[in-house]
């Protein structure tokens, strides 16, 4: 394919005709920076009268820069690049998806190792994919239906990709759309993955009917991805629920007003369950930003997706949760589904998922307990028996009604006021002066009024000067 029709020039221009733009940002991946320069040659023969900015990578997983787009004043953001699932954040010029990158890939082998890595059954089977595979993925769903004889969905890109402001229903599942489908479907399906590992699908597939995760690069399959996840997460939510002093911590600079209501949300539900709750807004969280705030036991992070809080849970000493997590480290809501009907969305870390999680959660009743049964606490490697913790009993404050006081003593206060040390009180002015007492001499084997030696210590005399 030729440079110009892989790069979309024609649809590149024609884009800037329509808007009438004058200053355009060119953003490109990492692994597209060389090819910067020909790209802006190239589209300034064809516009010479607009002014084309190039835009490093400079936001984590390919996420549209709208601040440096604001810092030269664009008026339209081209993005280059197959890593295109991230929606553009709010109030940022109009942006032009450009896949440009795609890779080739064994279709008939692939459709084999999944076959081969998948439980039997008649569940219906989704195909999810990573943007750098989407030509590919219609081909793997073929063949997977001429193997299992049973259909399969392929899942679609975003529809901020094509610029469609309201395209088909469906479910956002790592990014991608899975059309005409809901979460208790989605719990029933078998979920195949084409492409590398992936945290942030992983997890959202964890409580599907079975999950299957293909790379073409590295020809290998793996089945136990969300199980393994699931389980270093479990570690996570043990370690938190101890937590007393929580971090709030605001990572979605793009979306400010939903991260807000998720924030304030997650505020009120600590405050509920009598933590503490401190807000922070970092526009990229990193280890070293959050070990300045020692005094917080655990973080809760809005705005992160799944691959970021395992990095940052790695480097970090504290847990560093999702809003998901946190409601389950409180008690608020059971971590997995409790049955097929259950529509909030299983760990996906949009925005607008976490508040439909904390809402709908807030109409469940609190499952049932039994206070007599032990849990396995991993984070410490020893049982937990709620019939051993102590419930500190509530505050009452009694109205004084003209009655009479009588002030409480026990042997512990008379014990303390006859000691004449009350504590670190210097009472400057009032405390008496005394004498000063001549200490002990020698060493602690033997002092000199309990009859040891006491050795004189020989001082070394100095060299003449000029002999040093």
């Amino acid at each position: 394919m030729e440079g110009g029709e892989r790069l979309e020039y024609d649809r590149t221009v024609a884009t800037i005709v329509e808007l009438g733009a004058r200053r355009v940002a060119l953003q490109f991946p990492d692994s597209m920076m060389s090819e910067a320069p020909r790209v802006v040659w190239d589209l300034e023969e064809r516009v010479p009268e607009v002014k084309f900015y190039v835009l490093g990578d400079c936001m984590r997983n390919n996420v549209v820069d709208a601040i440096g787009a604001a810092h030269v004043e664009a008026e339209l953001i081209v993005h280059y690049g197959a890593d295109c699932l991230a929606a553009p954040p709010e109030g940022c010029p109009p942006v032009l998806y450009v896949l440009a990158e795609e890779a080739n890939m064994d279709v008939d082998g692939a459709a084999e190792a999944v076959v081969a890595a998948l439980p039997g059954g008649d569940a219906p089977v989704l195909v999810l994919y990573d943007p750098l595979y989407r030509g590919s993925a219609g081909g793997v769903a073929r063949a997977l239906e001429a193997r299992l004889g049973i259909g399969a969905t392929v899942a679609r890109l975003p529809d901020h990709v094509g610029g469609l402001v309201g395209g088909l229903p469906g479910l956002s599942v790592g990014g991608l759309v899975a059309p005409e489908y809901d979460e208790p479907r989605l719990r029933a399906s078998r979920v195949v993955f084409v492409g590398a590992a992936s945290t942030e699908v992983a997890m959202r597939c964890g409580a599907c009917a079975a999950f299957a995760g293909y790379d073409p690069a590295a020809r290998k399959t793996s089945v136990d991805a969300p199980t393994r996840l699931l389980a270093r997460r479990q570690h996570q939510l043990q370690r938190a629920s101890r937590a007393a002093r929580w971090g709030v911590v605001v990572a979605s600079a793009g979306r400010i007003e939903l991260a807000a209501r998720v924030a304030r949300a997650c505020e009120a539900d600590l405050r509920a369950a009598g933590r503490s709750p401190y807000t922070l807004a970092l526009c990229d969280p990193t280890p070293p930003k959050l070990a300045n705030f020692g005094e917080c036991e655990a973080f809760v992070v809005v705005g992160a997706d799944a691959a970021v809080l395992s990095a940052l849970g790695r480097e970090s000493n504290v847990p560093v949760l999702s809003p998901h997590e946190m409601r389950v480290a409180l008690g608020a809501q059971p971590w997995l589904p409790q049955d097929d009907n259950d529509r909030r969305p299983f760990y996906s870390n949009h925005l607008r998922d976490a508040l439909l999680s904390g809402e709908g959660a807030e109409d469940d009743p609190p499952a049932a307990v039994d206070e007599d049964v032990p849990t396995f606490n991993l984070a410490e490697a020893s049982l937990d028996d709620k019939r051993r913790q102590v419930t500190k009993p509530p505050r009452i404050d009694l109205a004084y009604d003209d009655g009479p006081l009588v002030v409480a003593q026990t042997d512990a206060i008379a014990f303390l006021r006859q000691r004449e040390w009350r504590g670190l009180d210097p009472r400057v002015g009032d405390t008496p002066p005394g004498r000063a007492v001549e200490g002990r001499d020698g060493i602690a084997s033997g002092y000199a009024d309990e009859g040891g030696s006491s050795p004189t210590p020989t001082p070394t005399p100095l060299p003449p000067r000029g002999e040093e």
